[in-house]
């Protein structure tokens, strides 16, 4: 059940809550870990509630990608250019993540979705 940016998931042996926004994008290990549960335990309308969280953050990922891009063709103070790679590639690692854990939860969950 998700309730205010949380996400309970109830299992034989216990609970587990989620902050979704600190938890999502997730490393590879722990995405599984936790699509595994919601696969058994979690309604479809979580899973898809989780894919819309993901595809909300692919966006603003990928307009920050733009942005940090845009920063490092076209500027040249030597500081603005250090910051806006590092912003660049972290946008990019973070927007990897985000679309490895879209199709983690499609293949474990078998979540069925309209691109």
């Amino acid at each position: 059940m998700i309730k205010d940016g949380n996400i309970q998931i109830k299992y034989p042996t216990g609970e587990m809550n989620l902050v979704i926004d600190k938890f999502f994008p997730a490393t590879l290990e722990r995405a599984k870990i936790v699509l595994r549960l919601m696969r058994d335990y979690s309604p479809p309308e979580d899973q898809m509630a989780i894919y819309s969280y993901l595809s909300k953050r692919l966006s603003e990922y990928d307009t920050m990608i733009g942005f940090y891009g845009q920063i490092v063709a076209t500027g040249v103070n030597r500081k603005e250019l250090r910051e806006a790679g590092e912003g660049l590639r972290q946008s990019r690692a973070m927007y990897r993540r985000t679309k490895r854990n879209m199709e983690l939860l499609k293949t474990i969950t078998g979540l069925e979705v309209g691109e």
